[in-house]
């Protein structure tokens, strides 16, 4: 959302706030508005009407957690979503090649691993392991926030031409959202702590 959205993200907050019996303050919008500013207005009102719809918590006045769970999903969705992605680059692009995720935290997660390398040369026997290591990993990476990242996981072609001096950079695959990928390899990737669902 943008700045000029406030007034109406502002008339949403009391709408729910209408439904909850609950009195709205500026305090209270600013505390919202800065935990979903992030994410698309479309994205927030969904959230809020998921959250009326929830027959589990919808029965209580959502908490900016609660919203974000509607707009990210759990942590261990979100983590078997990355892991998805990550699989599918390795059985797409294996480890010859260089690529770039949409997700500063796949980046994050990968180089802990010791690199795209490394982790895209998995064995068919590593592969249950390396899956539940790569999970466990990220949601620790959702509830610490990803504070550096690789902007390219190289792979062994870019490496091995870059150090004959064949090529300067690597030439990575975007993979998912082109427009977050190219961010993320240009080193302008959000740094912030998501762990809230």
């Amino acid at each position: 959302m943008n700045d000029t959205e406030k007034p109406k993200f502002a008339q949403s907050m009391a709408a729910i706030g209408e439904i909850y019996g609950k009195d709205i303050s500026e305090v209270m919008i600013g505390i919202y508005w800065n935990a979903l500013k992030p994410y698309p207005t479309e994205d927030v009102q969904r959230a809020f009407q998921g959250h009326t719809r929830d027959t589990d918590n919808g029965q209580f006045f959502p908490k900016p957690a609660d919203l974000l769970r509607h707009i990210e999903g759990n942590k261990d969705g979100r983590a078997l979503q990355a892991w998805s992605k990550a699989y599918k680059a390795i059985c797409s692009y294996g480890r010859r090649n260089s690529v770039v995720f949409d997700d500063p935290a796949i980046h994050a997660v990968i180089s802990e691993m010791g690199g795209w390398i490394e982790f895209a040369g998995v064995t068919e026997e590593e592969l249950p392991f390396r899956a539940r290591e790569f999970e466990k990993r990220y949601r620790a990476m959702l509830i610490t926030g990803v504070q550096k990242c690789e902007t390219i996981l190289i792979g062994m072609d870019d490496a091995q031409n870059i150090r004959s001096g064949f090529q300067e950079t690597p030439k990575p695959f975007l993979l998912g959202d082109v427009i977050k990928a190219k961010q993320i390899r240009n080193g302008m990737f959000l740094i912030e702590n998501k762990g809230a669902a």
